[in-house]
């Protein structure tokens, strides 16, 4: 009786260690270096950015309504130390442009809206994938308000990944810099 009951305390311990998951939480800084936007809707939307240049950003046409679009090539450097790690490779659709009605005037980010851009974002590193994906609220992060997304997966050293990013302006008020937060658990 004893023997059978050490060999099920046993397998119950190794089957809590084979089962048990690893928590990893990666801090990168973002920053927006090429920016294509554009629209499906006329060219009287809203305008939109290219940003060649951090200090220069240029308004290039149509995008910020609901259809518009928003290709995503950006820098990622370790938070602590500001080394390169990889590139943020993402697409964002705008889903919503607001309860304001179609759009008019000048761009005034904050106003209206919300506007709401449906994302999937691959933070791409030495090794490997993690993709995120969800919905991001664009007046909440000119507020700089903490955006949630879902980690959806990843691949390499990160395959199996589950959990959260959370990408905040950093510094505030500074739409080209972000601080994002990859919180995640491994298989």
């Amino acid at each position: 009786m004893n023997k059978i009951l050490n060999t099920l305390i046993t397998a119950g311990a190794l089957t809590f260690i084979t089962s048990a998951t690893m928590a990893e939480t990666v801090v990168l800084r973002e920053i927006s270096m090429r920016t294509f936007s554009g629209s499906i809707n006329d060219e009287k939307d809203h305008p939109v950015m290219v940003i060649d240049d951090i200090k220069k950003p240029t308004p290039i046409g149509p995008g910020r309504g609901a259809g518009g679009y928003v290709f995503l090539n950006n820098n990622l450097f370790d938070w602590k130390s500001n080394e390169p790690v990889g590139m943020l490779r993402g697409l964002c659709f705008t889903i919503d442009h607001g309860d304001d009605g179609p759009w008019k005037g000048p761009v005034v980010i904050g106003a209206g809206g919300p506007y709401d851009s449906a994302c999937q974002l691959n933070y791409v590193m030495d090794k490997g994938q993690i993709v995120a994906s969800g919905n991001i609220d664009l007046n909440a992060m000119e507020r700089d308000e903490n955006i949630p997304l879902a980690i959806i997966g990843g691949t390499g050293d990160y395959k199996g990944a589950r959990g959260e990013a959370r990408i905040v302006q950093d510094p505030p008020g500074q739409p080209i810099t972000y601080r994002v937060e990859l919180d995640f658990d491994l298989p």
